[in-house]
């Protein structure tokens, strides 16, 4: 196939992409943290904009904002005020920072593997976890760190390879705002020492200008695109490290092989486990692959840096146990090395004879051809996936958390609206937020959240904390391979 027609089809594969996330972006409901989240960035806005000091004592200030603020500006800049259009246009923006991240995760696979091929197989790798898939519409903050890392990750290697002040501006810039976003963005800079290390060996005076536009352009935008630090950025800074790495404000139990245990008191195993099963099992298996050739092998900086990526931000967690929960969702930015990784345990794999090479890509089509089956049957609710290491959904099921987040409660009042043509309908949440009725199409915006069971109409559970289901008559539910993750019931008591 000449380059030509191969570019035609990677722009027209890449156009169907980015057109199908715009239209599903509407589909998903509400994620717990997206009210909060939007806050954080209207606040931010506010401070900068009004001087307001609201953000001085605001919780969540060592969240990175810069993403956030980025949302609401657009939020603003297009008029939107309906609560159902906001929260679409900030799936719409999530989507959007994803797709861009998909296309430097192919370019980057592309040039470290040396083939375009390469680059579609790290792409597809990327979109076809049916997790994240779900996620990079709707959260806001584990995904688009993801997204913002690789971008990053990618605007570094082409700095690695060619030290051009240009280059170094792009990626100044890109890790300025991947740290913005959470704090552990910090770590991109050790590609920037690399660099720095192989300038100052090697004595590339030309170079050393880019360095220092680097070094100048990252510290800079870093403290410009978090307002938080602004008043002492060096002590502010280090705040906000502690804060993110002795988080301990969520306390609520999480199930975990069955049992309801404390965030601060999982088993060191914890997140090994929620990778282990909620990543397709070709991943895992040839990112082990992987890691066990670039162990073995001659390795040079880019080996290093994408084993010890996750390995080293896994082997982290389990030495410092920070407080865990719902799943390894802040931990997602160490995927696309893992996928990089199991292109490396692939490649390696296809240097065997042929029938070995025919083996090794039937396992690998297969199981994401599942995955992407499993995107396509569950929608929009690919978030519950579970792979085959643990019987899939229905194995995970009273043994792990669904849908903690609450997403699909969307379906549940959306189908009592339509069968209820009452303007004021109570419902109580077993386990949500009110915002959930409030950003709904307006046709079905007619529900009042209520705090006490007895004053509800319906009551709503994503069985979240429950050990059994609601005693109460149940109308809907919505349910993922055969398995309830919410249900709707009547209430009796009222």
């Amino acid at each position: 196939m000449r380059l030509k027609h191969i570019n035609v089809m990677l722009v027209l594969l890449a156009a169907a992409y980015f057109i199908v996330g715009i239209r599903l972006a509407g589909d998903y409901g509400l994620g717990w943290d997206e009210p909060v989240s939007r806050l954080n960035g209207i606040i931010t806005y506010r401070f900068v904009t009004e001087g307001d000091q609201a953000l001085i004592g605001f919780r969540d200030r060592f969240y990175g904002p810069a993403f956030e603020v980025v949302m609401y500006v657009f939020e603003k800049t297009t008029g939107t005020a309906d609560p159902y259009a906001i929260f679409a246009l900030r799936h719409t923006a999530t989507f959007i920072l994803f797709f861009i991240s998909v296309i430097c995760m192919y370019l980057l696979a592309a040039g470290i593997f040396g083939g375009w091929g390469w680059g579609v197989a790290g792409a597809l790798l990327l979109v076809l976890h049916p997790r994240i898939f779900a996620e990079s519409f709707y959260n806001s903050k584990d995904i688009a760190f993801l997204a913002s890392w690789i971008i990053a990750v990618f605007f570094g290697y082409r700095y690695y390879i060619k030290s051009t002040v240009c280059r170094a501006v792009c990626f100044g810039l890109a890790a300025a705002f991947a740290t913005d976003i959470r704090v552990v963005g910090i770590f991109l800079h050790s590609i920037g020492i690399a660099v720095g290390m192989r300038i100052f060996t090697r004595k590339k005076r030309g170079a050393i200008g880019s360095f220092i536009v680097y070094v100048t352009i990252s510290l800079a935008f870093t403290l410009l695109w978090w307002p938080a630090l602004w008043n002492s950025p060096f002590f502010r800074f280090i705040e906000a490290v502690r804060f993110m790495t002795t988080f301990d404000a969520y306390e609520k139990d999480v199930l975990y092989l069955g049992a309801f245990l404390s965030p601060k008191d999982v088993p060191w195993h914890y997140l090994p486990v929620w990778i282990g099963i909620t990543t397709p099992v070709s991943i895992i298996l040839f990112w082990m692959v992987g890691a066990w050739r670039l162990i073995a092998e001659k390795r040079n900086f880019w080996k290093i840096f994408f084993i010890t990526w996750p390995a080293g931000v896994i082997v982290l967690a389990v030495l410092f146990r920070p407080a865990l929960y719902d799943g390894w969702r802040q931990f997602y930015f160490i995927y696309p090395a893992m996928v990089m990784t199991a292109l490396f345990g692939l490649q390696w794999l296809l240097r065997f004879p042929r029938i070995i090479r025919v083996i090794v890509v039937a396992i690998m089509v297969v199981n994401i051809g599942v995955a992407a089956l499993f995107i396509v049957r569950n929608h929009p609710h690919q978030y519950v996936y579970f792979n085959e290491l643990v019987g899939g959904v229905r194995g995970a099921e009273a043994r792990f958390d669904l849908d903690y987040w609450g997403v699909s409660y969307r379906r549940g009042l959306e189908h009592i609206a339509t069968i209820d043509q009452r303007q004021d309908i109570n419902v109580f949440f077993a386990f949500g937020i009110g915002a959930h009725a409030d950003v709904l199409k307006k046709q079905y915006r007619r529900f009042i959240p209520v705090d006490h069971l007895d004053e509800a109409d319906y009551i709503l559970s994503n069985f979240r904390w429950q050990k059994q289901k609601p005693p109460f008559p149940k109308i809907y539910e919505v349910k993922v391979d055969g398995v309830p993750i919410m249900g709707v019931y009547t209430n009796l008591l009222k």
